[in-house]
């Protein structure tokens, strides 16, 4: 639960985490794919899921592909949403 509440502040401490988060609570995407949805540019969006990533939140379900990769939350990531809809 420690590791949650932790990931929990690592979320709401950016806006731009906690979209791109939300934004695969649905389905798979790749980066454009969330760019567009959330209306942020590409980079930043690769910049967040490569952050994400690193904790454990989104991962690369297409990983041997150099472009086009696929993205999808965690199981980890699944909790801390949920986690925050109580809040």
């Amino acid at each position: 639960m420690e590791r949650i509440q932790e990931l929990y502040g690592f979320l709401v401490s950016s806006t731009r985490r906690l979209n791109v988060l939300k934004a695969l609570k649905n389905k798979p995407l790749r980066p454009f794919e969330i760019a567009k949805k959330i209306k942020y540019k590409a980079p930043n969006v690769s910049k967040t899921l490569f952050q994400l990533e690193k904790h454990n939140l989104v991962e690369c379900i297409t990983p041997n592909k150099s472009s086009w990769r696929v993205y999808a939350i965690t199981d980890l990531g699944k909790q801390v949403l949920k986690l925050l809809k109580k809040y």
